[in-house]
Parts: structure tokens; sequence; C-alpha cells
């Protein structure tokens, strides 16, 4: 293993640290560090999907004390959530609600951190509860109940159209498998098979992969492939990596969304970053790290170790000590860095590979 991926590894332990705060709460990056530049947006906030795979990467650090912490957090700072039992999109370090749109994953990714550390610490069944029956709860036989917003937070799944997000549907699947495997319960393992069933019924055979939003309105932006869809075989496990359906699907996104060696979210991605004077970019969006880490992964489970390291090295290379939110080919548009959840699939993707 090479020295630049040691450093890495030990800068990504510094990073994810940094972004947990003392009061319990886990921020997507802590801003005041001297290493974050002042040209890009505001990140300190707690977007529960970036946590939880921080505190997964943490498990495989082996850092402990960090869990316990960020789950008493939840319980006695997050706004509406002990009422609710929702995890919403994100909030500001002392509880209050940030952006308001529910994220089923906020849910879902918890409840897999949780079911992750079992090992380590009791999980609390309280949390565990009110996490699962918020999940329960929103859903309605084969779509969410309610208006969700997927992890890229630019598209709303409207109940109304029978939309559905593919990702956030198997986010959900794999929170309400970890509740009834922490804790059995018959609802849950049935909602789960339902979640999971009305994910497989999305594949299309006329165009043979899964769209990223199933919907009644087959239009370019619902039927697209959005490479977050890696997400049905890790973490939420719904298909095998080798499942025709699923290669099918990734050969999709690498026709459609590879550029050059790293990946990008969708066809009609325009998040570009920050170009001068602080103005956001709405063109020529780049590829993203935590992508080509999540390709890595499925290709690691995959048993392909070959396409997982190339995948890997193509952000290693690029970087020298931080991992950015997203990298361009130009030297004009500027992203975050470093973001935790970067730095967290990094290290889920080096564990995959044996380099932890």
């Amino acid at each position: 293993m090479s020295s630049k991926i040691i450093k890495l590894i030990q800068t990504s332990e510094q990073v994810l640290l940094d972004c947990c705060l003392d009061n319990g709460a886990i921020v997507a990056i802590n801003s005041d560090k001297e290493y974050f530049p002042n040209n890009v947006f505001f990140y300190r906030y707690v977007w529960p999907r970036d946590a939880a795979f921080t505190l997964v990467a943490l498990d495989i650090l082996g850092i402990e004390g960090i869990h316990e912490k960020y789950y008493k957090w939840l319980l006695e700072r997050a706004e509406d959530f002990e009422k609710t039992g929702f995890l919403f999109q994100n909030y500001h370090t002392h509880g209050p609600k940030h952006w308001m749109n529910l994220q089923p994953d906020s849910n879902g990714l918890t409840l897999w951190a949780i079911y992750n550390h079992a090992s380590v610490s009791k999980p609390d069944e309280n949390l565990v509860t009110k996490l699962a029956e918020g999940l329960y709860n929103i859903w309605d036989e084969d779509k969410f109940s309610r208006n969700t917003q997927e992890l890229w937070e630019e598209r709303i799944a409207y109940t109304d159209l029978n939309e559905m997000h593919l990702y956030s549907a198997s986010a959900a699947y794999l929170g309400l498998n970890c509740a009834h495997m922490l804790f059995p319960n018959k609802k849950w393992k049935s909602t789960a098979e339902k979640i999971k069933r009305s994910i497989l019924d999305s594949y299309d055979r006329e165009f043979n992969f899964f769209p990223r939003t199933k919907s009644d309105i087959k239009s370019d932006v619902n039927y697209t492939v959005d490479s977050s869809l890696f997400a049905l075989i890790y973490p939420s496990e719904v298909l095998d990596p080798s499942d025709e359906r699923m290669t099918n699907t990734v050969k999709e996104i690498e026709l459609k969304l590879y550029r050059g060696g790293g990946l990008r979210r969708n066809q009609f991605d325009v998040y570009g970053g920050m170009i001068e004077n602080n103005l956001l970019l709405k063109k020529g969006a780049g590829c993203w790290p935590i992508l080509n880490f999540w390709a890595s992964i499925y290709y690691s489970i995959k048993g392909e170790k070959e396409k997982a390291e190339e995948y890997y090295n193509w952000v290693v290379d690029r970087i020298e000590q931080y991992i950015p939110e997203q990298i361009f080919e130009n030297n004009i548009q500027v992203s975050i860095s470093p973001l935790a959840w970067s730095h967290s699939m990094f290290i889920i993707a080096s564990k995959h590979l044996d380099k932890i």
C-alpha cells in the first residue's frame, strides 16, 4: 500500500473527527477548521445521511465514543424527531431544522449505522423504534405516502404522480431490515419486503435498466439512470451484484455518466460548484469522488478487484490531502473540500479493497 493512501487514511480520520462536535452533532464539514476554504458553500450542518456514513467509517477505523453522543443528540436536539419519528433534510448544530424536506434515507441509513455498531454497544430500542416507525408510517403498499426528496436534494417525488426515487426506497428497505434484525418486528420486515418488490418492479425491460425515479410519467428527467443506484448493492443489498438487472444498470451508468475515469451524478447534473466571487455555477458539473468510491465498492463486492482499483485510484491520483465533493476538469470551478462524506466513502472503499 502506498504512503499516499496511508496518509489519506490518517487525514480522513482527522477530518471525520473534526466533524464530530462536542454536543454530539456530526456535521458535513467543520468549516471552523483552518483547512476549510473561504470561497465555497457553508456546509456546517447535520445531514443525517452524511452522519451515518461518517459513523460507519469511524467503526472501520475502530474509533469509539462518537455514536452514543450523536444518538443522544438526535433524541434530545433534532427538531420534531421525538414527536414525528422523522429525520428531515438537515439541521443546525444546536438542533433546529435548516431545510425541511423529508428524505427517507435519513432514517434508513441511521438505522444501518446503529446496526453496524451493535457489536460495540447495545442499541437504544427507543431510538430504533422511532426511526423504524417513521419509515413504516410513510409507506403505502408500493410507494411513499408523502412527497420525498432524493439524496442530491434537487428533485421531489410527488405522491399524486405515484413517484418514488429508487435510492430513497432502497435506504428505507435497508433501515427496516436493520431495525428488524435488532428488535424483531413482523410489520417492519413485511414492509421492507413490500419496498423491495416495488424497487424490483421498477426495472424497465424495454430499456434494460433501473430508472432513478419510478413514476406514472415516463419523462427524460425521470427516466434516466443515476449513479446513486449503486446503493441497490451497497449498502442496501436489494440485489446480488451479478444480477443481470443490476449489471445492465451499471452498464448504463458507465455509458452515460463516465467521464475519463470519473462518474457524474446523472445526465441532467448542472451543479458545478463555485466560481469567482462566490457565484454558483449552474453548468458543467464535475465528477464526484463519492461515486467513484461507490463504484469501487460495487466491483469489490462483485469480486472484480482490478475494476474496483481503477475507480478508487482515479480519485487518489487527483488529490493531494483532502477529498472534495467534486473533481473538475478545469482550474476555474471550486468545490467543497474536504467533505466528510467523500472521506467516509474513501474509508469504506479502502476497507473493501483490504487497505484497512
